[in-house]
């Protein structure tokens, strides 16, 4: 970021105007999701660069793989896990029926 000092500069004036100490280096996210989707926290931390290293301003950040996409565990007995049931049930039916292991 080419303004991240001019950026810090202002916080800690804005926060010395107000009385208050400099601004937390870290910071908390939490995100509580759904009845079929994971709570997720996040603790990042500001991290200042020493003295004289200067990021390139074209850095290329590495390429990240491709994810498998994570297999969907429902609650037994919900209709979800009903619909995954029947799917791989009809899915090994087919599969013995053509001659093939499921």
């Amino acid at each position: 970021m080419p303004n991240a000092g001019i950026y810090s500069l202002y916080r800690r004036e804005a926060a010395a105007l107000r009385g208050m100490p400099e601004p937390d280096r870290e910071i908390l996210g939490l995100d509580l999701g759904q009845s079929s989707d994971p709570a997720a926290v996040a603790v990042v931390r500001r991290v200042e660069l020493p003295a004289g290293v200067v990021m390139p301003e074209e850095a290329e950040p590495e390429p990240v793989p491709e994810a498998e996409p994570a297999q969907k565990i429902y609650a037994k007995g919900s209709q979800q896990w009903l619909d995954q049931q029947t799917e791989a049930t009809l899915r090994a039916f087919y599969a013995e029926r053509e001659g093939k292991k499921p």
